[in-house]
């Protein structure tokens, strides 16, 4: 899967707003909905993420770093 569907996926199955999920992090809901729209309209590529903000999207989703990027992996 890829990083946005997993956030969003978690989001709707825990009934949390971009704004409520955002909160959990550091990061702004607009960074959240970016990421959840999986490609870049300017360039047809897909986000990507450091993995510091993979850890705090772990974190915000209850998660190890290392169960989300196993999830990553899993298509």
């Amino acid at each position: 899967m890829l990083i946005g569907e997993i956030i969003k996926k978690y989001r709707e199955e825990n009934h949390l707003s971009q704004r409520e999920f955002a909160k959990r992090t550091t990061l702004s809901p607009s960074y959240i909905n970016t990421l959840e729209k999986l490609y870049n309209p300017k360039t047809g590529k897909l986000y990507s993420i450091t993995l510091e903000v993979a850890d705090q999207l772990a974190k915000a989703m209850n998660m190890s770093l290392n169960g989300l990027l196993e999830k990553c992996g899993n298509k």
